[in-house]
């Protein structure tokens, strides 16, 4: 199946993400400078705000301290008693750029450069135009650029065009227009659909649309109906759909299920079904997945909340797997067969039998693997249990073989030597590699003594590891 981009919410671009943080944080500190504290600000907090003799504010734990801010928390609390004392906003981006905790730096920085921009916009672009573009330059822009389309997008625009790089010019034009779409989404999008075709301007309409929907999806939905049906536009409705699937969940529910199947209908599917998963209500999942009459969408909304119920009960899953008699049955097992191993390697070990033969090479490779990361000892006791003869000894040792390499070449060695099938050099190898690094000359002879290679395929391993090898070394300082 197709997988389309506009699935997830979370699939924006990472620099945007401080002007959101930007515009969330700066509704908050909004409520704070707008009430009247009745509490005056004194030395009973251990975070002081000390003002010099000139005209500036600084931002400092003590007039004898000059700490780093040491936690987001302790950063934010100085931030707005700094922007409530109307400290000066350069000595305050300065402050916070030299000596705030790197984690939440530029979130604070957006959050201040915002404040500022709402005061003085040309003053807080003229500060930030001097920065560098490694200090996070385009990412204030952005912010500044958001804050000034607001109240005034045909600044905001001119700004962009002044400032605008072929690297950042689709940032700062898609924060210009997501500012604008705040205020006045539908202006927006007229201005948008104005815009030369191509991927700045497909950039900028999703922002847009995300935006407007947020706020009136039905609306959207409007204007969809009169666009030009392509594949951006399904990128576009799925977009809307996210939207109108956390407003109206219900209504969202039936029109997914009246559409017809295809690539569009599945990835609905998909999310409405993790939507009802992520209510904490799996029952409701797997209810809306039956009224599906598409099969190929049903199976899709069915794997959605097995997943989850794999994660939550593996156990429990595992029963309903076994028991359903639908085309999805190995699918599930296979994917709960990954949690049962996880959480529980051993007793998913005692239930390998019940796997059906479709399922089971998975299930006995999840089991090997996630064993041989939690207790190597105990898996392989487990393989020294099964018949040889068997397919669940065979998949069960090339499976171990991987992990064990890491932790204990000789053994993934040992191992890999018990295969008889086609596969038996390529893992030796794997192993032998492994062992090279911790310790040469074992390895290179434990090949040279392996009995069911032939002599070319010992040439050609040990040529490999010691080709590819790399010896460890670590190197101690002298002792003086």
């Amino acid at each position: 199946m197709e997988v389309f981009f506009f699935m997830k919410k979370t699939d924006r671009y990472f620099f945007l993400c401080g002007l959101g943080v930007c515009f969330v944080l700066g509704t908050v500190l909004g409520y704070f400078l707008a009430s009247d504290s009745s509490k005056p600000l004194t030395d009973q907090s251990p975070l002081l705000l000390s003002a010099s003799g000139s005209k500036t504010a600084r931002l400092t734990q003590s007039s004898s301290q000059s700490e780093p801010f040491r936690t987001s928390s302790e950063a934010m609390y100085r931030q707005v008693l700094a922007l409530k004392q109307g400290a000066d906003f350069e000595h305050m981006m300065d402050e916070l750029r030299f000596t705030s905790s790197r984690t939440h730096r530029q979130s604070l920085l957006n959050l201040t450069v915002q404040r500022w921009a709402e005061k003085n916009a040309s003053e807080a672009l003229g500060y930030v135009s001097e920065l560098r573009p490694s200090t996070g330059r385009n990412e204030l822009l952005s912010v500044i650029f958001g804050q000034v389309a607001r109240s005034d997008p045909d600044q905001a625009l001119q700004w962009v065009e002044a400032f605008a790089t072929t690297d950042n010019r689709s940032t700062l034009m898609a924060a210009a227009y997501s500012g604008w779409a705040e205020v006045r989404p539908a202006q927006a999008m007229a201005a948008t659909e104005a815009l030369p075709d191509g991927p700045e301007r497909s950039w900028v309409m999703r922002e847009v649309v995300q935006i407007w929907a947020e706020q009136d999806v039905s609306a959207v939905f409007d204007w969809i109906e009169t666009q030009t049906a392509d594949r951006e536009l399904q990128s576009l409705y799925g977009m809307v759909m996210t939207q109108y699937t956390s407003q109206y969940p219900e209504k969202a529910g039936i029109l997914i299920q009246e559409m017809l199947p295809g690539d569009i209908k599945n990835g609905l599917v998909s999310q409405y079904s993790l939507h009802l998963v992520e209510q904490g209500d799996l029952s409701a999942a797997f209810k809306w997945a039956d009224t599906l009459n598409d099969e190929q969408a049903k199976a899709q909304a069915l794997t959605v909340a097995f997943e989850a119920w794999s994660r939550q009960d593996p156990g429990a899953a595992f029963e309903y797997a076994i028991s359903f008699n639908g085309d999805s049955r190995v699918g599930l097992l296979e994917q709960v067969a990954v949690h049962m191993s996880r959480e529980d390697p051993a007793a998913a070990a005692t239930n390998i039998e019940r796997f059906p033969q479709e399922a089971r090479q998975v299930a006995t490779e999840q089991v090997a693997m996630a064993w041989a990361e939690q207790n190597p000892e105990a898996m392989i006791q487990w393989i020294n249990s099964l018949p040889e003869s068997s397919p669940t000894y065979s998949h069960a040792v090339k499976a171990a073989i991987y992990p064990l390499s890491k932790r204990m070449p000789e053994t993934a060695f040992e191992l890999a030597t018990r295969l008889s099938d086609s596969s038996r050099s390529t893992h030796i190898r794997h192993a032998a590699q492994a062992w090279y690094e911790v310790n040469p000359d074992s390895a290179l002879d434990a090949v040279t003594r392996d009995t069911m290679l032939t002599q070319n395929e010992k040439n050609i391993i040990v040529s490999q590891v010691t080709k590819h090898g790399r010896l460890m070394d670590l190197v101690l300082p002298s002792k003086e």
